[in-house]
């Protein structure tokens, strides 16, 4: 903080001495709560005084100091399994996504999109629209105290005996500028398995 420092009567100063600024440092002490919240804000008042004839103010007429504690605390978030199975006749497939370290105060999103299988992969691909519905930018909200959401994937019958085939989900941030979200498994496999049988 600084602070003039003036005579409250010329015999102590000359007049001629302009106001002397005096620079006196003090420390806050902050408490990492370990929760992701909001960035949270407090004032240190400034008070006048007086020691030894000598009048203490702060500068600028500023009587307080508005303080931003800037949060930094991040949650990790993962599917909870890295493939889940499912059939043509249950009709749709559960996956969840769990935090797996980290504390909530406030709501964090992320989002989730299915995505067929490359030529790279030596798995069955299944195909969005033929044999699932996809989900494109599906939000997934986490309240404070939630540490776990499920959702569903709609599995289509196309009563064309076949292999078990395989397609991906995917898992990111919604807020791509906000790094509070890190993700440890970015993707996970859906198995689908036909319960049409060969002739």
């Amino acid at each position: 903080i600084t602070v003039n420092v003036s005579p409250l009567t010329n015999a102590l100063f000359a007049e001629n001495i302009p106001n002397v600024t005096i620079v006196n440092p003090f420390s806050v002490v902050l408490k990492d709560d370990d929760k992701v919240e909001n960035d949270e804000m407090f004032t240190c008042a400034i008070i006048e005084a007086s020691h030894d004839g000598v009048r203490i103010s702060s500068s600028n007429n500023e009587s307080s100091l508005h303080c931003t504690i800037v949060d930094t605390d991040k949650i990790t978030v993962a599917f909870s399994q890295t493939l889940y199975n499912s059939s043509e006749g249950q009709g749709y497939a559960t996956v969840q996504v769990v935090v797996l370290e980290g504390q909530l105060s406030i709501p964090v999103t992320v989002q989730v999109f299915t995505s067929d299988l490359t030529n790279t992969s030596n798995l069955l691909p299944a195909s969005a629209g033929l044999d699932y519905t996809a989900l494109v930018g599906h939000l997934l909200t986490f309240q404070p105290g939630q540490n776990a959401i499920s959702f569903n994937i709609s599995i289509m019958d196309d009563l064309v005996p076949e292999l078990t085939e395989y397609f991906q989900v995917n898992l990111a941030n919604f807020d791509t500028s906000n790094d509070t979200v890190v993700i440890a498994q970015p993707s996970t496999l859906v198995a689908i398995e036909s319960q049409d049988e060969f002739v």
